[in-house]
């Protein structure tokens, strides 16, 4: 009982954390609306001091000033690629100390704030020295594994609960009962749409990009990722293909809007699932091809 009651807690503190760090993102992106409106983003040189998870350190060139900036929505992968190409978009920081960060090859701004310098470097983790589109591929892939682990943990504890002959009682029923609703809650229905992304690393491996031109069908205007998107490739020699994202991103789509291309790797052919992206950049979606010039 106390060990099932260790790892219900645990499983709590996990999904409080999310908790904070969704509303610590939601927070910072409000100010950056109003910043980037009407601004004039500007290239500028990019250290990166250090990293966990999807929070950055950043030291940033500003008129000859160097200024530390804490962005709060950049991975591993975006990590990767600052680090080869150091270098960055930049609007602000502002009088408050807000600024707005974007990478090459991705649309999306990402808030920033102005904190003091950190003491010393973290050293650069293992899955942050690969190329940049491989890392992401692989962060995904564990994206849309991580809802497994706590289920499974769940009906692993649930079993002696439910075995004839069990003491544990009542208590561990509620115990697993609100561990199987919170796991629930938390593997939502945008977690599994993900799931076909365990074929990016390897399709990502294998390359043999290939250019295409792309009409994406436009997020809805809260821009949150959503699953089901139709990109309508054009491939060279003027062939036509419908390809179906199961989960997509909003820099995703705005990348792909905006620059009116991509590259795809893997089998042009219906049922055939391919990577849609830009190599070298963490910009990466998996979707399957469900025609080929009208043809399922």
């Amino acid at each position: 009982m106390p060990f099932l009651a260790l790892i219900s807690g645990s499983f709590f503190a996990i999904y409080l954390k999310s908790l904070w760090y969704w509303r610590r993102d939601s927070r910072a992106a409000q100010p950056i609306a109003a910043l980037v409106r009407d601004a004039t983003w500007r290239h500028v040189g990019v250290t990166v001091l250090g990293g966990v998870a999807h929070l950055s350190t950043l030291a940033v060139l500003v008129d000859g000033e160097t200024v530390v900036l804490r962005v709060p929505s950049l991975h591993g992968p975006h990590r990767t690629q600052l680090r080869r190409q150091q270098q960055a978009w930049l609007v602000g920081p502002d009088a408050g100390g807000v600024a707005a960060v974007r990478i090459d090859g991705s649309h999306e701004a990402h808030p920033a704030t102005r904190v003091p310098a950190p003491t010393g470097r973290r050293a650069i983790p293992k899955a942050e020295q690969v190329d940049p589109t491989l890392a992401w591929a692989l962060h995904l892939r564990s994206r849309a594994r991580r809802p497994l682990t706590p289920l499974v943990l769940a009906a692993v504890f649930a079993t002696p609960v439910f075995t004839r002959g069990t003491d544990l009682g009542l208590p561990a029923i509620l115990v697993v009962s609100c561990l199987f609703s919170l796991t629930l809650t938390w593997s939502n229905f945008t977690a599994w749409r993900l799931w076909p992304a365990w074929r990016l690393p390897g399709l990502v491996r294998r390359g043999g990009w290939v250019s295409a031109q792309v009409a994406v069908e436009p997020l809805p205007p809260s821009g949150q990722p959503r699953g089901g998107l139709t990109a309508r490739l054009t491939l060279p020699g003027g062939a036509t293909a419908v390809a179906v994202m199961p989960f997509v991103l909003f820099d995703v789509v705005g990348t792909f809007t905006e620059l009116g291309w991509l590259s795809v790797a893997g089998e042009v052919r219906p049922g055939r699932w391919v990577a849609l992206g830009y190599p070298g950049y963490p910009v990466l979606a998996i979707a399957k091809i469900t025609s080929v010039d009208g043809t399922p």
